[in-house]
């Protein structure tokens, strides 16, 4: 609620949950209008019911700054222009609108693909399993790590959270595609610059490595969408130190071919 000291409208909030809850597994259009890609408290729920739902269709409206997931793009149409010009054209079919999508659905992958995919899986998640999430469409991931067997490099396709969930920290070596180099660690200890989770944006590269202390081993979650498939996308290890020349190193000793 607007005003001097912000606070959430928990009977809005409940409203939305409630309606994720209730047509999760119906035909429906999400019609986003003017949602912010950085607003994940809304274009998150939404876009992983459209995920989970293949019945669905996604239709976002936002001027110069639209956000759609491949998972979800084959059933998707962005509009970069304002809301009235996107209405105009969709209800006349005519106007100059910048418009994004529906792509090509991604080729499915062959049983012996899916073996061989769920095989090299194990580099990057050595351990894990995974639950039905709290929201519709959302799975949850937990992997555990140790110092041995760390999470090689790898793309992310899609956006996911990562949560500390118990055992030793977590180092995240996060890059993303306009050439930033960021080490998050997941933790507990703020005085150690430990955070409990964080938001990984699509298209770009993580590594997870556990910290070494008396537990042994780290188990963090992982939230994706339940249509997503166990697909690893490996980026070339000689690219990525082109890209980033200081972590030569620890891409070098990250990269799943050691």
């Amino acid at each position: 609620i607007p005003g001097p000291v912000f606070s959430m409208d928990q009977t809005q909030v409940n409203g939305f949950e409630n309606f994720l809850n209730n047509y999760q597994d119906k035909k429906i259009l999400v019609l986003e209008l003017g949602i912010g890609p950085q607003n994940r408290m809304i274009k998150a729920p939404s876009m992983q019911l459209v995920a989970g739902n293949k019945s669905s269709r996604y239709i976002t409206i936002n001027k110069g700054q639209l956000n759609i997931p491949s998972v979800i793009a084959d059933r998707s149409i962005g509009f970069s222009s304002t809301i009235i010009e996107a209405f105009n054209a969709l209800i006349s079919g005519k106007g100059e609108v910048e418009t994004q999508g529906p792509a090509k659905p991604a080729p499915q992958l062959s049983p012996e693909d899916q073996q061989r995919q769920e095989k090299i899986f194990k580099n990057f998640y050595p351990s894990y399993s995974v639950n039905k999430g709290y929201r519709p469409g959302e799975l949850v991931m937990y992997t555990t790590i140790d110092h041995e067997h760390p999470s090689h490099l790898h793309m992310v396709k899609y956006g996911k959270s990562l949560m500390y969930s118990y055992g030793d920290p977590v180092n995240v070596h996060y890059f993303t595609q306009d050439g930033h180099y960021h080490l998050v660690k997941l933790g507990l200890n703020k005085d150690n610059d430990e955070v409990h989770g964080f938001y990984v944006e699509p298209n770009s590269f993580i590594a997870m490595e556990s910290v070494k202390r008396a537990t042994g081993f780290s188990q963090i979650s992982v939230t994706l969408p339940s249509s997503s498939s166990n697909e690893i996308l490996i980026p070339k290890k000689e690219q990525l130190k082109k890209m980033f020349p200081q972590q030569q190193a620890l891409i070098e000793r990250l990269s799943a071919d050691n």
